[in-house]
């Protein structure tokens, strides 16, 4: 299966020609089955997988890619970074190629992929080249090895130990990360929490990690092969929320149009809220394809979906309907649209201002590092909150652990150990509680918790709390005008 037809440079490729290599029985498709074998024509020990040096061996020299741009590609197709491609993996990379999911790949599809992935090349192949040309730098005898010392003056080039903002310069000029994701690092290397990398422990931690010789010193080639995985990873993962802006086509006024039905400048309650249910599945594409991010989408449904029951009927949306009226005249108008619409917006950056943080905690806690989450790695996010070591985290330990490693307020902190306390007694870990956790964040029930599903579970907590609090400054007012 060629998975790049062309590397950045080439001549022009012929896709009609690859697609129809593919495409055995010459029907204009290209099904599940079909794709597979052509992937799999590079498994030379026909064990059903492929490995890296088969990955190497198939697609470096036919397509004219160096070494580590065929190794690069390989680590963005490894989804579960557990060094081979397996059939999961070749089944995800189908759905990516067939973009309307119908199961049958057509020429068109083939080729706006592939020059996605030729996008993916390019970028990964630039850093290289920057990493590569750093090392140079400060490499200053010249030997093509990097003491640790040297390798971390990389980074820290003010000499006073690396903080966020250096972390992250470095990781958005040599990798492409955003800010977010180069905090998901900076926050993963940074184990003692005082907002800077330094010091023995946290240096080794990294730089020995990179050494896969265990000589002491990173070869241009260890220090290269790590930081580009690093950014394979970043490219691999980047569906999961990182930011919640919006796309450039989204419009308060045009959404307001689409919801007054009737087009005569206010919207009723009976535009608002139509008979009938809409499900979690049904809401986000629609908001979606209005401009919203999924972020953005799923955090509306959720403040919604008072009753929490993944359906938004129409009793919820009089509801909304009702906060949203300002003035209580049965309709809403464009600025109290507006400003319904700012303020979720507003929340929703705040939710997603700790996305980074979240991700870290995930990344630690994900031991065999697959993208997914355990019973026993889940339980073991315990651990960091339980100081005394007795297999429960008390109301006073949670709260420390959650606000050093989130740096939440405490209100928000405080509604959410009530919601994990589920007996109420004071401590979370005890009988099932960390089992109904899991279970809560593992929507999809396949008995594993996924980047995505703790992303967005996280989110769900934050809106259920950012609600919470609102019901109880309203109660705090209404309360103001008896006493």
């Amino acid at each position: 299966m060629q998975v790049l037809t062309i590397a950045p440079g080439a001549a022009a490729v012929n896709y009609q020609k690859y697609f129809d290599s593919m495409d055995k029985n010459a029907d204009g498709f290209a099904d599940l089955a079909e794709y597979k074998a052509a992937y799999l024509s590079g498994d030379s020990n026909m064990d059903g997988v492929i490995t890296m040096a088969e990955f190497i061996k198939r697609y470096g020299a036919p397509l004219g890619l160096s070494g580590k741009q065929v190794m690069a590609l390989f680590f963005y197709a490894d989804k579960n970074d557990d060094k081979i491609i397996d059939d999961a993996e070749i089944n995800r990379s189908y759905d990516e190629f067939d973009r309307d999911l119908d199961g049958m790949m057509t020429v068109d599809e083939y080729e706006t992929t592939e020059k996605g992935y030729e996008v993916i090349l390019g970028e990964l192949s630039a850093i290289i080249e920057k990493l590569s040309r750093k090392i140079d730098e400060v490499d200053t005898d010249k030997d093509g090895k990097l003491t640790f010392a040297e390798a971390y003056s990389v980074v820290d080039q003010a000499g006073d130990g690396i903080d966020l903002t250096e972390f992250q310069a470095f990781y958005q000029e040599n990798l492409g990360a955003t800010a977010s994701e180069s905090a998901n690092f900076f926050y993963y290397y940074d184990t003692d929490k005082n907002g800077k990398i330094e010091g023995d422990d946290e240096v080794n931690n990294i730089f020995s990690s990179f050494d896969i010789n265990k000589d002491g010193f990173l070869s241009k080639d260890e220090y290269i092969n790590a930081l580009v995985y690093q950014g394979a990873y970043i490219l691999k993962n980047r569906l999961v929320p990182v930011a919640a802006t919006n796309s450039p086509s989204f419009s308060i006024e045009a959404a307001f149009k689409v919801a007054d039905n009737n087009s005569d400048g206010a919207i009723t309650k009976n535009e608002f809220a139509p008979p009938g249910e809409i499900t979690i599945t049904e809401f986000i594409p629609t908001y979606m394809a209005a401009g919203l991010n999924r972020a953005r989408s799923m955090y509306i449904f959720f403040l919604i979906d008072n009753n929490e029951d993944q359906k938004i009927s129409q009793s919820e949306l009089e509801d909304t309907f009702d906060s949203i009226d300002g003035d209580d005249d049965g309709k809403i108008t464009l600025p109290e649209y507006a400003v319904m619409v700012n303020q979720t917006f507003a929340e929703v950056e705040e939710a997603v201002r700790i996305y980074p943080r979240i991700a870290a905690l995930f990344m630690r806690a994900d031991a065999d590092s697959d993208g997914n989450l355990t019973r026993t790695e889940m339980r073991s996010l315990l651990s960091g909150a339980d100081q005394d070591s007795d297999g429960l985290a008390s109301e006073a330990e949670f709260k420390e652990f959650w606000r050093n490693n989130t740096g939440e307020p405490e209100s928000r902190t405080d509604l959410l150990f009530g919601y994990i306390d589920q007996d109420s007694d004071g401590y979370f870990g005890n009988d099932l509680e960390p089992a109904n956790l899991f279970d809560g964040f593992d929507y999809n029930d396949d008995d594993l918790v996924s980047s995505q599903e703790f992303a967005d579970s996280m989110l769900f907590l934050f809106a259920r709390a950012t609600g919470d609090l609102k019901i109880a400054a309203d109660a705090g007012q209404i309360l103001g005008w008896f006493f």
